[in-house]
């Protein structure tokens, strides 16, 4: 899919807009994630959508100074890429598209964290295609504006986590090592007061859960499951992102079968379907249904079987 059309600020004859209305939009992109947390991309995209109509149409029409031109660029480069999520976390061609978009208008609108953390986003959707090695150079792409421009600590082990990410794809194991503790010492580096809705989902939690995705697509699922303990203690925020909290249980219930302890699955399997029942989410439903689909063949075992007979209320 083609992206969609870049829109040049082009100050028109219609109403004059400032930093109230740039202020207005932003909450409003704000309480989007917020949405996306608790009910998953399905029932958003078309809201998603609006805004994204909105900003770019006051882009094209509305009267504004060369500073609301830049905040209009950013807020673009936002909601292009929330656009790119909600795809791609509802396994829609069009997730590439918007994420490219989104990081054309951030540099147009010298937003160099917003820039590097679609990229980071695109990087993980693209290993998701199968595509790690353009994963990759999407990272390193990055890395000279992450140097240049203001990117935040916590959007740099955002990149860094999906650097690692595409290295187990790749199979390479000292590469995702390395770059999975560099993402750690990068977040541990931020000491800044966490303020911007669109990475506060990185935390040495998620982290932790991403690492046992990372060593389980390596083929190292005892070690997945020493990083998927972050899902027992309380730390990981199930309740508050229960897609998730889904996501990483399915991965957590796979390498319990891995290592054949099946009882433990069904019981990981258990909690990734009441917590997908709460979003829509067609990434997480096909986690779980893979795992769903493998625990089919340990019939035998009974807690399979009453996992498999009944809907998990």
């Amino acid at each position: 899919m083609a992206k969609p059309p870049f829109p040049v600020p082009t100050p028109g004859e219609g109403r004059r807009i400032g930093a109230s209305t740039l202020k207005a939009i932003d909450s409003r992109l704000n309480a989007l994630l917020g949405l996306d947390q608790a009910l998953g991309s399905r029932r958003l995209r078309a809201t998603a959508e609006d805004d994204f109509t909105l900003v770019t149409t006051l882009m094209a029409t509305a009267v504004y100074d060369e500073s609301t031109a830049t905040g209009l660029h950013r807020l673009a480069a936002r909601a292009a890429g929330t656009l790119g999520w909600l795809a791609y976390d509802d396994a829609h061609p069009a997730a590439q598209a918007f994420f490219e978009t989104s990081i054309d208008l951030a540099d147009a609108g010298g937003a160099g964290d917003i820039r590097a953390y679609f990229t980071a986003l695109l990087a993980h959707q693209q290993c998701s295609v199968g595509e790690a090695r353009t994963a990759l150079a999407l990272v390193e792409s990055a890395r000279p504006h992450a140097g240049r421009d203001a990117v935040s600590a916590r959007t740099t082990a955002a990149l860094l986590a999906a650097s690692a990410r595409a290295h187990a794809a790749l199979g390479n194991a000292t590469e995702r090592a390395r770059t999975a503790e560099a993402a750690q010492v990068a977040l541990a580096s931020d000491t800044a007061m966490q303020t911007d809705t669109l990475n506060s989902w990185v935390t040495i939690e998620t982290l932790e859960a991403n690492a046992g995705v990372d060593l389980l697509r390596l083929g190292r699922p005892r070690q997945a499951l020493q990083h998927f303990e972050v899902l027992h203690t309380g730390a990981f925020p199930c309740e508050e992102r229960p897609r998730d909290a889904a996501l990483r249980l399915a991965e957590a219930g796979q390498a319990q079968l891995a290592v054949g302890e099946v009882e433990a699955a069904v019981s990981y399997a258990v909690r990734a379907q009441r917590y997908l029942s709460r979003v829509a989410s067609a990434r997480t439903a096909k986690r779980v249904a893979e795992l769903r689909q493998r625990l089919s063949s340990y019939g035998a075992v009974a807690a399979v079987r009453q996992f498999l007979d009944h809907p998990v209320p």
